[in-house]
C-alpha cells in the first residue's frame, strides 16, 4: 500500500504553512479565515479541499479536547504534518439525529476499552492517520473517541472507483477487538460534542461547497455561450455571492474559545450551498457541452465534485430530514 501520494504531499505542505491553524484556541486567526482557505483551494482541487477539511476538523477535536498525554502527543504530530487527521463521524451524525444508530459498540474489560464495528466512510486513511470515530455500549452511552490506524485490531479497505475523489484515499475501516486506554476518550458525551463543534464542522463544509461553485461560475462567464445564459449566470452569481457573505458572517460569529449556538442557520447555508454547486456546475456542462463531458475535462471533474455534497455525510437527504424537524 503506497504510505504517500500528491494529496498527501500537498496537504503536509499546507499544514507547515500555517493553513490549518485559523480558528483554533490561541490562534491569530479566526474561521472565517479558515473557511476563505478551504474556499480558495477548493476552487482548483475539491479532493485537496476536503482532505484539508477532515485534518483541520480532526485537529480542532483534539485541540479542545486535551484529555491526556496520548491526546496531546497526537495533535502535536497533527500540527506538524508528520500524520494526518481523519474525522470518521459520519454514523455519529445519522445517530446524533436519530435516524440510525451507531454501528461501532465498546464495551470496559479490565480497564480497557474494547471497540468493534465497522465506519463505513472515512477519509484520509493512511496507516499511520489519527482518527475521531464515536462508539455506543449497551447502557446508551456515546464516547467519541480517538486512536491511530496502526493499532492491533485496525484494518482499512480504501475505494478505488470514486467519482473525481479516490485521492482523498476514502474507504471503510474495520475494528475488530480494538483495545484502548481512558486516555483514547475525547468525549463521554456526544451530544455535548457534537452540540460544540457541528457549527464549526458545516462551516468549513459549506466553504468548499461555494468553493467549487466559484470555479464553475467562472468557467461559465468565459464560454463562448455566456451571452446565451447570461440570465442564469448572473442569477446564480448573485445568489452566490449573497451565501459567500452569509458564511462570512456566520463564521465570523463562532469565536476561538468555543461556544453553543443554533444549529439551524449552519444546516441550512450547508444544504444551500450544496444544492447551488450542483445547479451551477449542470448549467456549466450545458454551456462547455461535449468537451465538458469528457473524463479529465475540468467542467467534468467540477460535475463530479458537485455530485459528491448530495451524499456526504451530512447527506442532502440528511439536512432536509433534520430541517423539517427543527420546524
Amino acid at each position: 500500500m503506497r504510505t504517500d501520494t500528491l494529496l498527501r504531499s500537498r496537504l503536509e505542505q499546507q499544514v507547515i504553512e500555517g493553513l490549518t491553524d485559523f480558528g483554533l484556541p490561541g490562534s491569530t486567526g479566526n474561521l472565517a479565515q479558515q473557511t476563505e482557505v478551504i474556499y480558495q483551494v477548493a476552487q482548483s482541487s475539491l479532493a485537496n479541499a476536503f482532505s484539508l477539511w477532515s485534518h483541520r476538523m480532526t485537529t480542532e477535536y483534539l485541540e479542545r479536547h486535551q484529555v491526556s498525554d496520548l491526546v496531546v502527543s497526537y495533535l502535536a504530530d497533527l500540527k506538524s504534518a508528520n500524520r494526518i487527521g481523519s474525522t470518521a463521524l459520519a454514523t455519529a451524525l445519522l445517530d446524533a439525529s436519530g435516524r440510525g444508530e451507531l454501528p461501532i459498540t465498546f464495551e470496559v474489560i479490565d480497564n480497557k476499552i474494547v471497540v468493534n464495528g465497522t465506519i463505513p466512510w472515512a477519509s484520509n486513511l493512511y496507516p499511520d492517520t489519527v482518527i475521531v470515530f464515536a462508539a455506543r455500549n449497551s447502557f446508551g452511552a456515546r464516547f467519541v473517541l480517538t486512536t491511530e490506524i496502526g493499532v492491533q485490531g485496525i484494518s482499512f479497505v480504501t475505494d478505488e472507483e470514486l467519482l473525481g475523489m479516490n485521492e482523498t484515499f476514502s474507504g471503510s475501516i474495520n475494528l475488530n477487538n480494538v483495545e484502548l486506554q481512558l486516555e483514547n476518550v475525547l468525549s463521554r458525551s456526544l451530544p455535548d460534542f457534537l452540540g460544540l463543534m457541528r457549527p464549526r464542522f458545516l462551516s468549513l463544509q459549506t466553504a468548499f461547497c461555494l468553493g467549487v461553485t466559484a470555479a464553475s461560475l467562472a468557467s461559465l462567464q468565459g464560454s463562448k455561450l455566456s451571452d446565451v445564459f447570461g440570465h442564469e449566470i448572473a442569477t446564480y452569481d448573485e445568489q452566490h455571492k449573497s451565501l459567500v457573505s452569509q458564511l462570512r458572517d456566520l463564521s465570523s460569529a463562532l469565536s476561538n474559545q468555543g461556544e453553543l449556538v443554533e444549529h439551524r442557520p449552519y444546516l441550512e447555508l450547508r444544504l444551500s450551498a450544496a444544492l447551488i454547486a450542483q445547479q451551477v456546475t449542470r448549467l456549466e456542462l450545458a454551456a462547455i457541452g461535449g468537451s465538458g463531458y469528457r473524463n479529465g475535462s475540468e467542467t467534468a471533474r467540477r460535475v463530479h465534485e458537485a455530485l459528491f455534497f448530495s451524499v456526504q455525510a451530512p447527506t442532502e437527504g440528511a439536512l432536509r430530514w433534520e430541517l423539517s424537524q427543527l420546524k
